[in-house]
């Protein structure tokens, strides 16, 4: 006796082979568990930085970590998810504060707005460093911080 598949059934066996794989790739995609919490502080010259971005980079390789500053001066580091750390190991860090000017004012009026609002002038934005620039990278800034396992508080107290 002959036996045939059916085009139905072997439709059917290469769709769940097609699922079963995409299983199998999506379980490898999970944030990497060598990753631990991070939180600190950061100040300059004896006052809290109000604005700004920590960014940590592993030494050995793999995806940095970075968080923003709070008003307050702290910060939380995010890799893979919203503030789950970073990596386990020793990191590079750079620091990035500065502030941007304010924007012109928002026209108050249509008529305002048709004459086009306020001039805005035209030159050179300048930027104020809130920290010196060298730390807003991690080749020169020096600054290198150790992620342990559990959490981890790490405060930059900068000259």
């Amino acid at each position: 006796m002959k036996t045939f598949l059916k085009p139905r059934s072997l439709y059917r066996s290469f769709a769940l082979l097609l699922v079963a794989c995409c299983f199998v790739a999506v379980a490898g995609c999970g944030p990497d568990s060598n990753v631990a919490p991070v939180s600190g502080t950061v100040s300059f010259e004896g006052n809290k930085v109000a604005e700004g971005t920590v960014t940590f980079y592993p030494t050995s390789g793999g995806r940095p970590a970075t968080g923003t500053i709070q008003p307050d001066g702290t910060f939380t580091l995010s890799t893979f998810d919203p503030k789950d750390g970073a990596m386990i190991g020793d990191h590079k860090v750079a620091i990035e504060a500065r502030q941007l000017p304010k924007a012109p004012p928002a026209p108050t009026s249509l008529e305002e707005e048709i004459a086009g609002g306020s001039p805005v002038p035209v030159g050179k934005v300048t930027i104020k460093w809130l920290v010196p620039e060298k730390y807003a990278s991690a080749q020169t800034s020096e600054l290198t911080a150790t992620v342990n396992s559990g959490q981890n508080q790490i405060d930059f107290t900068l000259p």
